[in-house]
């Protein structure tokens, strides 16, 4: 797994860097973009995926304790959600030229990534994937909210 994440990570900082045709970041096309531009989305990268796990391992472990079940080794877990993490990641930039409907497409790509590989690397049924995509959700977005609040106060 260790390897795999590697190898994603690399393919991915590729592609934000523009190392492929005109290929930039998710949904940003290579035209007019500055070095520091390319330089910000491949530092959401690691920010990104990091949370993302986080909120996915809160999410796995929330939903063992509504089935009763037990995780298994933590650190597989963690790399696991990693590589899960980072291959929905790849799912955004979808070419349209609303960006309301990218945005969209995007999200929608992402999730339907997130649900079948969580079902693919961890062995779960698709009804219990996307539960815990609904789970990973709410703790994306609730982190999300608390660091707007953190900022808002100490700002």
């Amino acid at each position: 797994m260790l390897v795999l994440f590697i190898l994603l990570l690399v393919a991915h900082t590729a592609l934000l860097l523009g190392g492929f045709s005109g290929f930039v970041a998710p949904g940003i096309v290579a035209d007019g973009f500055s070095a520091a531009e390319r330089m910000e989305a491949l530092a959401q990268l690691p920010v990104l995926t990091g949370v993302w796990t986080g909120a996915s391992l809160g999410a796995l472990a929330l939903l063992a304790w509504l089935m009763a079940r037990d995780v298994g080794e933590w650190s597989a877990a963690i790399w696991r959600l990693a590589v899960i993490s980072l291959l929905a990641r790849f799912g955004a930039g979808v070419p349209l030229s609303a960006p309301t409907l990218a945005f969209m497409a995007d999200a929608v790509l992402q999730c339907a990534l997130f649900v079948l590989l969580s079902a693919w690397f961890l062995r779960l049924a698709l009804r219990d994937a996307l539960t815990m995509l609904g789970l990973a959700l709410l703790l994306f977005l609730g982190t999300s909210a608390l660091a707007l609040v953190i900022a808002w106060a100490t700002g």
